[in-house]
């Protein structure tokens, strides 16, 4: 289903569905970390409270 500019109340409302179909397109891809790291958790990504408290400015690499 096509989406039309209606659709949306705000041009947040349409960044956010954005990003919310690109994480679930991507989920565990480096560009989604990018995505919520840069967008300061738009779409709200739980984080796992009992170890960290924000999310990680860059990943480790092995």
């Amino acid at each position: 289903m096509a989406y039309a500019s209606s659709d949306f109340a705000s041009s947040d409302a349409l960044l956010k569905e954005i990003l919310t179909e690109k994480y679930l397109a991507l989920i565990g891809q480096i560009e989604e970390f990018n995505d919520v790291r840069r967008t300061n958790n738009l779409i709200g990504v739980p984080l796992n409270t009992t170890t960290a408290t924000m999310l990680p400015q860059r990943l480790l690499y092995p």
